[in-house]
């Protein structure tokens, strides 16, 4: 399914909305697309309310950290109570879940902001807005430390889902199920320790633990902490080490949007490929003629 298909099955399985709206063609009248208006057979002759209309909106939005923003706006001609209860259900659809869609993400969903408004009779409204946040994955190439640092992660929560290791569904519930996600936010060459052989790096990666569980995520994202602090070194695929120089915790930061773990590490990559000797190549070649 893509983002939207997602998005419309999450809001389409919450029991507490299909029993508040109102009914179009035998199911929920939520709609990606315009209302169909009150004379099309679907409505069945009844009110068309409750109803919810929703958009996505794939703008980056830089201050706070989103790819884009999920756009619900919900009327009803019944009391605000019931505008309340259907706010407080799209919500709950997008609290602590993981959507991976085929053209993207996985995405985790933050609450931003929520405006009431009235239109003309007695029908009100509330358009609710919902950051997007997107967790593309982060592999380079090889040494690559974001994946030596996923499968290091993945040693240590064998049971936890680690975003690069495991694969994911289309919907994984956070607070079911703890998700890491690591992230490269710098990479720079180290001036001054020029070497024949080899060039040394320097990268910085951010560290999120998706688990709204504050007990369970500050323990876990700490014993990580602790772990690399402790080894001082993570071991690259190439079976060369990742020196670590710091390892910094701030349990307040935002796991969605920033991340409670950043490590900065160093890491050697070979300026030249071990050449093949002229006399080998040479009796290669020979027995393919």
């Amino acid at each position: 399914m893509n983002l939207i298909s997602l998005i419309y099955k999450r809001l389409l399985d919450s029991g507490k909305l299909k029993s508040l709206c109102a009914t179009y063609a035998g199911k929920p009248a939520i709609f990606n697309t315009e209302t169909p208006d009150d004379k099309q057979e679907g409505w069945g002759g009844k009110s068309q309310y409750p109803r919810i209309n929703f958009t996505c909106d794939m703008q980056v939005n830089e201050e706070r950290s989103s790819v884009g923003t999920l756009n619900i706006v919900a009327y009803t001609e019944s009391t605000s109570l019931v505008i309340l209860e259907i706010e407080a259900a799209i919500k709950e659809c997008f609290r602590d879940v993981l959507l991976y869609p085929d053209d993207g993400g996985p995405y985790s969903f933050a609450w931003a902001r929520t405006d009431p408004f009235l239109l003309e009779g007695n029908v009100i409204g509330q358009e609710i807005s919902i950051d997007m946040m997107e967790y593309s994955p982060q592999e380079t190439t090889d040494p690559d430390p974001v994946v030596a640092l996923n499968q290091y992660i993945k040693e240590l929560y064998p049971e936890a889902v680690v975003i690069g290791v495991d694969r994911l569904g289309e919907i994984t519930d956070t607070s079911e199920n703890p998700v890491f996600y690591c992230r490269l936010t710098a990479l720079n060459k180290v001036n001054g320790n020029n070497m024949n052989t080899v060039a040394w790096m320097d990268c910085r990666i951010a560290v999120h633990l998706l688990c709204p569980d504050k007990a369970k995520n500050i323990k876990m994202i700490a014993a990580v902490a602790q772990r690399i602090a402790a080894d001082e070194r993570i071991i690259l695929l190439d079976r060369s080490p990742m020196n670590i120089s710091e390892v910094q915790l701030d349990r307040q930061a935002d796991y969605l949007k920033m991340g409670q773990l950043y490590i900065t590490g160093r890491f050697g990559i070979l300026k030249y490929k071990a050449k093949e000797h002229a006399i080998m190549k040479n009796v290669i070649l020979n027995k393919e003629e």
